[in-house]
Order: C-alpha cells, then structure tokens, then sequence
C-alpha cells in the first residue's frame, strides 16, 4: 500500500444476534480521523466490512469510503485481523 494513510487503531463492538453481521467497527487512521459505523459481515466468500450508510437515504449512499482498492483492501485486512486476534472489544 503505497498511501500515507495507516489504520492507527481499531475498536470492535461484537452482535451476536445475528448470523452474517460480525461487529460493528471504529477505525482510526494516522491517529487524527476516526470512521464510526462500519460493519463486518461473514459471507459465503468470507469476511467483509460495509462502510456507512444514511439510513434514510434511499439510495443507501456511503458517508465516507476508500476511492483506491488497495486501500479498501487494506482497511478490511486490518480490521479482519483485529476480529480474529480478539484483542479489541
């Protein structure tokens, strides 16, 4: 990943009510932006994260996402690691 922006901190909220919805996520980057309201989900093809939505949106337009696939690839990595390590809940 060639972007200065570096995932600083994660923070997990585990739901165990549901089945495919893993934890809602709060990533932080470079220590200075933190991103609320994303939520991993295990698919049929494995983990993925969502990014926020407006929920009165019709559209369900996200509020803030990556624009480059590394990066995307990148926060979802970190994020899934940081599920499966356990380390923050």
């Amino acid at each position: 990943m060639q972007s200065q922006l570096h995932v600083t901190n994660v923070q997990l909220y585990p739901v165990n009510e549901s089945v495919s919805l893993k934890a809602i996520v709060q990533v932080t980057f470079n220590n200075v932006l933190k991103i609320a309201g994303l939520k991993l989900f295990e698919g049929d093809e494995g983990m993925y994260l969502r990014y926020p939505t407006n929920p009165k949106s019709k559209k369900k337009l996200c509020y803030a996402f990556p624009l480059d696939a590394d990066l995307r690839t990148y926060i979802q990595e970190e994020v899934i690691e940081e599920y499966y390590n356990g380390t923050n809940t």
